[in-house]
């Protein structure tokens, strides 16, 4: 473990990921170093100081979705090969963290309506849920709620890299090293499916649905307008069936919600 901590020490050193020593971490560094284990993700998510939050590779932090992909991308550009996540979806990764949360991680936040900074109840995790809002960003809301209960939620890094420590002696090791999967946890390590799937994206060259989705991103901003669908997901499900290609309707679920959380973040970024 203590080479594994060297290694990350290194890479995030070597890259200036100043984002990722921020001693507070954002929900959306949580899960996506939960999901990736990679640091630049993290790093791209942070937004302790408007520096960090407005760089040219700055990601929003209610918007850790495309964790993966970033993380593989960036991880390419630096010649390291990627390992597999933990976790098959983006679902058990935030389930993971919220057992954890329930667990005892320490972690702060505001309540709906207030600025005031304030410890999180581990029994209050009980009856909470990780989920995204209408606008397709990551929310902190009671189970049986709409709206977001807690805001700007937070937790020591350290806490956070003790519950979900790195998998291997690099952050990024090749897929399959016998080292990762010996230092982590058994509930952690990847599954057998998880070490032998294909990685997540698209190819390059493949065909792109962007102009055939478009019709339906625009019945799903009406559905979760109208109250019929309360997130980009439920949206997705309730129209999948209507959409193009010959996966599975998980994958076409899972590429509608992706696409139009996508646009929407887009929008929002060119009207701020």
């Amino acid at each position: 473990m203590t080479d594994a901590i060297a290694s990350l020490d290194e890479l995030v050193s070597a890259n200036r990921l100043e984002g990722f020593n921020d001693v507070f971490w954002n929900l959306g560094q949580i899960i996506a170093w939960v999901e990736t284990r990679s640091p630049f993700p993290v790093d791209a998510l942070s937004d302790s100081t408007r520096h960090l939050a407005r760089r040219e590779h700055s990601m929003p932090a209610g918007l850790p979705h495309f964790a993966t992909e970033f993380a593989e991308r960036r991880s390419e550009a630096s010649g390291l090969a990627r390992g597999p996540s933990p976790y098959p979806s983006i679902d058990d990764v935030r389930r993971a963290v919220l057992r954890s949360l329930q667990a005892g991680l320490p972690s702060s936040g505001q309540r709906r309506g207030s600025f005031d900074r304030e410890p999180i109840p581990r029994l209050e995790w009980a009856d909470l849920t990780i989920d995204d809002s209408m606008a397709g960003e990551m929310t902190v809301r009671h189970r049986h709620g709409a709206a977001a209960v807690w805001t700007d939620v937070r937790v020591l890094k350290h806490d956070v890299l003790s519950a979900f420590p790195v998998l291997a002696t690099s952050p990024d090791a090749a897929p399959g090293d016998a080292s990762a999967q010996a230092s982590a946890p058994e509930a952690e390590r990847p599954s057998p499916e998880a070490t032998t799937r294909k990685p997540r994206g698209r190819k390059p060259g493949d065909g792109s649905y962007d102009r055939l989705d478009r019709p339906l991103l625009e019945e799903m901003k009406e559905l979760i307008a109208s109250g019929k669908a309360a997130s980009a997901e439920e949206a997705a499900k309730l129209l999948a069936a209507k959409a193009h290609g010959g996966g599975t309707l998980e994958s076409k679920i899972d590429r509608l919600a992706k696409r139009y959380r996508a646009v929407h973040a887009s929008l929002a970024a060119s009207k701020s």
